[in-house]
């Protein structure tokens, strides 16, 4: 039977502990990876991939594997490799290496991503940008924190995670443009023409730090009309939802995962158009729309 996700202050410890310590590790492996040289080859989507994501996911998967024996475990490496089958109600989103063009361009803005889904939705995850030096991590309902932590750096983990800035997103003073995120790599002409038509300064910036950022209060909307997959986008979710935002798709519905869709298994693990954004409130799409 498939484990429920946790709802004692224990079991989000213990989750919050490990999902961290797996990030911490992996982080430490891809700069490690980097500072030595690594092959890089090209998935059938032509999307890189690189010895750094392969390695990490290993690591990941490994981790979890032995933490929470009994939950499926959907990374994006093993799925473009022809996974992953049916789906349960609970399963984490794995990405080993979000923005793997931005670790080719050795810009700082890539990241380890592990997420729990339960539902369809996400409800505890963490993000580590080890280049940057900062994780961002659920510790419990309605609550993040962030870490500073270098790649490779030891410390207490329970301890850091206790010690942790609580993530609190910002609120937009009345007349001021929003602070507005665009993918560095990705930028589509839908989400660039919505971003003139609502007057937002814009900023690209790559992988799921985006959510991260606003989560921290350093940028207040995300919106992304192109294409995107379910592991670029969970573990993010799950950190600015518990920071006080949101991430809706156009239906105005919260952005989910593992979606009924007309495939051999019955769902779909790529996305809709979302946007990300600071506060509980559904946006409007229609503008973007020609």
């Amino acid at each position: 039977m498939t484990p429920l996700p946790p709802v004692d202050a224990a079991s989000w410890s213990r989750l919050s502990d490990v999902l961290s310590e797996l990030a911490l590790s992996a982080g430490a492996l891809i700069e490690e990876i980097a500072a030595k040289g690594f092959d890089l080859t090209e998935k059938d989507d032509g999307s890189p991939a690189t010895t750094a994501d392969t390695s990490a996911e290993a690591l990941i998967t490994a981790g979890l594997s032995e933490a929470f024996p009994g939950i499926q475990i959907i990374g994006e490496e093993a799925v473009s490799r022809g996974g992953p089958g049916p789906v349960g109600g609970v399963f984490f989103l794995v990405d080993p290496l979000d923005g793997t063009r931005e670790f080719l361009k050795r810009n700082g803005n890539y990241t380890v991503n592990i997420a729990l889904i339960s539902d369809h939705l996400p409800v505890a995850g963490v993000v580590y940008a080890p280049a940057l030096g900062r994780l961002f991590v659920t510790t419990g309902p309605d609550e993040a924190v962030e870490i500073a932590i270098a790649a490779g750096e030891r410390c207490d983990i329970a301890e850091a995670i206790a010690k942790g800035k609580v993530l609190k997103t910002a609120a937009v003073p009345e007349g001021t443009p929003q602070r507005a995120l665009i993918s560095q790599s990705h930028a589509d002409p839908e989400t660039l023409a919505y971003l003139k038509s609502k007057g937002c300064a814009s900023i690209a910036v790559g992988s799921s730090f985006k959510f991260c950022m606003i989560a921290a209060g350093e940028a207040d909307l995300y919106p992304r009309f192109g294409p995107t997959s379910a592991w670029d986008t969970a573990a993010g979710q799950a950190i600015l939802e518990q920071a006080g935002g949101s991430v809706w798709d156009e239906d105005g519905r919260r952005l989910s995962y593992a979606r009924a869709a007309d495939t051999p298994f019955g769902y779909t693990l790529k996305n809709p158009a979302f946007i990300a954004h600071a506060s509980k409130d559904v946006p409007a799409f229609d503008v973007h729309r020609s």
